[in-house]
């Protein structure tokens, strides 16, 4: 007879073993690719080989997953390197001046991000916060208990008419009209299957409280959990944003309250980059799942008694340490 372990466990159990299948029959493939840094008048900038000898360089999805090798159909037209290949183009091309053709920026209009479910609601708080989910939800558990949020365990982006109305409402008075939506904004949930018992997680009551006014009893954590939705609310009734290239606006603080958080029509999804010298780089394929057989390797750890022993057998000398992530801020 079938067995079951209940109605969530062997779902799970289910897409465990299909994932480890997947990764099971999974090739790897190596490409490797150009990175070249570049100085102007106009100030630094990187760039990455894109095309070589009139053929595209590979990446991953010109592969077959099945196999591990370049797919048929784009083998005439692209240029798969491989190390050698791709060392031999850098020393032949290393400090050599190069010349800018052209430089295009495309128009683009972004809407703003929905707003909060739980699972975007952890997402964002970790890679703002740095914050865990369970520590997130310990501070959205307290906002919801003492009435500054609604329930934080959602999986709608669907608000209230209460909530759009005190949305709109604060946008035309603190950032003026020409940054509120024409027309109330009404998002989906693209989760398959999603019961939808509840709106999506905002400040609650019809007149939201402004993260500076929360009181005094509840904590640091709340308070930047509570930031968080809030910006995530009001942005979400607020114009797209339109921009050409690498333009960057920001809303005027219309209260001239330097406490106040500035708040940008919508945030922007990214990482700071890091600076790259010319040199080479591999990306290869990586599988379904990240947790392959083999030793992974990690970067050394600073400041541990190997690197005091380093400090001793130089002399005393001072070893720089790996830089830290970069300030918190909001991208508009």
């Amino acid at each position: 007879p079938r067995l079951s372990a209940g109605r969530v466990q062997s779902v799970a159990v289910r897409l465990i073993v299909d994932r480890e299948l997947e990764r099971i029959a999974f090739h790897r493939a190596a490409y490797w690719d150009v990175e070249g840094g570049f100085r102007a008048p106009g100030g630094a900038f990187d760039a990455t080989l894109v095309t070589l000898g009139g053929k595209r360089v590979a990446g991953g999805k010109d592969f077959d997953a099945a196999t591990g090798r370049l797919d048929p159909k784009a083998a005439g037209a692209v240029a798969h390197l491989l190390e050698k290949d791709a060392r031999a183009l850098v020393a032949r091309l290393a400090g050599k001046p190069a010349k800018v053709v052209s430089v295009e920026k495309k128009p683009y209009n972004e809407r703003p991000s929905p707003p909060f479910t739980t699972s975007t609601l952890q997402q964002e708080a970790a890679r703002k916060l740095r914050f865990a989910a369970q520590r997130t939800m310990r501070a959205a558990q307290r906002l919801y208990e003492n009435g500054f949020i609604t329930y934080m365990r959602t999986d709608s982006t669907t608000l209230s008419n209460e909530a759009l109305a005190a949305a709109r409402t604060l946008i035309a008075r603190e950032y003026g009209k020409e940054n509120l939506s024409p027309d109330a904004r009404v998002y989906a949930t693209k989760v398959k299957n999603a019961q939808e018992a509840h709106e999506a997680i905002r400040p609650a009551g019809a007149a939201f409280v402004a993260p500076r006014d929360l009181p005094s009893e509840m904590g640091e954590d709340e308070r930047r959990v509570y930031e968080l939705v809030w910006r995530r609310t009001v942005a979400s009734q607020m114009v797209d944003e339109r921009a050409r290239g690498d333009r960057r606006r920001d809303l005027p603080d219309r209260r001239q309250d330097h406490r106040r958080p500035r708040l940008p029509p919508r945030l922007r999804r990214g990482r700071r980059r890091g600076r790259r010298g010319g040199r080479p780089r591999e990306r290869a394929r990586a599988a379904p799942h990240d947790a392959g057989p083999g030793p992974r390797r990690r970067a050394p750890r600073r400041g541990g008694p190997r690197d005091a022993a380093a400090r001793a057998a130089d002399g005393g000398r001072a070893h720089q340490g790996a830089r830290g992530p970069p300030p918190l801020q909001d991208r508009a």
